[in-house]
């Protein structure tokens, strides 16, 4: 990797989404200021709207116009239209994958295979009310309701109380009520837990990228490879390490 010039000029972005991959991916404004400023932020919801707004002092009006790039950070099944519409407007994105769910709604090269398991005999619809929660891998009281009791507040208990800060009695509440609670053998949840993308880019390029859910440590790992050098990238909960 060639040397990277000390002053870069600063960028601006706009968010879609204002979720947790939205505000993790906004976060390199904070570390980076001079590199990059956070100029708008769009979600349907006002909780999550006015945190971003008021972690990067985003102008009320969000003008959009002045921003060179956008981060694309909604659900899944929302990627496709927003991404076209800031395409269509000349904007630079990033874009979380996939690029859409369906065929017919332009994905590329996305074959998935879905596999179901039954549920344990005596399994609850839902986890704070099954008895055999105690020895089940996927618990979520032990993933969200026991990193709160322990006062964590971040990723990912942040993500099931998209309208209001994590505590112990809003957590309970989603297991409860929302999505996250219910037993990971009864959801439907189709995300997939292994994937592998080949890419080839203009000039020859290629990279080969591999997603793997259920790892020791929450981490990318990304190595590049060059005639001439040889180097990796790992990332472990939004702290970069650069080794050659």
């Amino acid at each position: 990797m060639g040397q990277t010039s000390s002053k870069m000029s600063q960028i601006s972005v706009v968010v879609v989404g204002a979720g947790s991959r939205g505000d993790n991916y906004s976060n390199f404004a904070s570390i980076h200021p001079d590199r990059v400023k956070v100029v708008g932020v769009a979600d349907p919801r006002k909780f999550a709207r006015t945190k971003l707004q008021q972690k990067h002092s985003i102008q009320k009006e969000n003008v959009f116009e002045v921003a060179d790039a956008a981060l694309i950070c909604t659900p899944d099944r929302l990627h496709k239209d927003p991404a076209v519409a800031f395409a269509k407007k000349g904007y630079h994105i990033l874009l979380e994958k996939p690029m859409a769910e369906l065929i017919e709604a332009g994905a590329i090269g996305d074959v998935i295979h879905i596999q179901h398991f039954e549920p344990p005999t005596g399994a609850a619809d839902r986890c704070l009310d099954c008895p055999i929660e105690p020895n089940c891998a996927y618990s979520a009281s032990k993933i969200y309701l026991d990193r709160v009791k322990q006062g964590h507040t971040g990723w990912p208990v942040s993500v099931i109380c998209p309208n209001s800060y994590p505590d112990i009695e809003s957590v309970t509440e989603a297991l409860k009520t929302g999505p996250y609670g219910r037993c990971v053998y009864e959801c439907d949840n189709d995300v997939c837990t292994n994937q592998v993308v080949n890419m080839e880019f203009e000039g020859g390029l290629t990279a080969a990228f591999s997603m793997v859910a259920f790892t020791e440590k929450i981490c990318q790992r990304q190595q590049l490879s060059t005639a001439a050098r040889e180097s990796s990238l790992m990332m472990v909960m939004g702290c970069e390490c650069l080794t050659s």
